[in-house]
């Protein structure tokens, strides 16, 4: 019993909400665009948007196109 709950709690994710710009949240609350977000490889926040044809991270302007 005592291995199962060791394991158990080792199973653990803890999950952080990240900022986002305020102009972003805005968009997403008049529902012009949908945003889904990944994680920048520059900044590491989870800013990282795809927007005409490339991805951009709001937080901090890294681009890949």
């Amino acid at each position: 019993e005592v291995k199962d709950k060791e394991s158990a709690s080792e199973n653990i994710v803890v999950m952080q909400q990240l900022p986002i710009k305020e102009a972003i949240t805005a968009d997403l609350k008049q529902g012009t665009e949908t945003h889904l977000f990944d994680i920048c490889p520059e900044c590491g926040s989870g800013s990282l948007a795809y927007e005409e044809g490339c991805r951009k991270c709001y937080a901090c302007g890294h681009s890949e196109c």
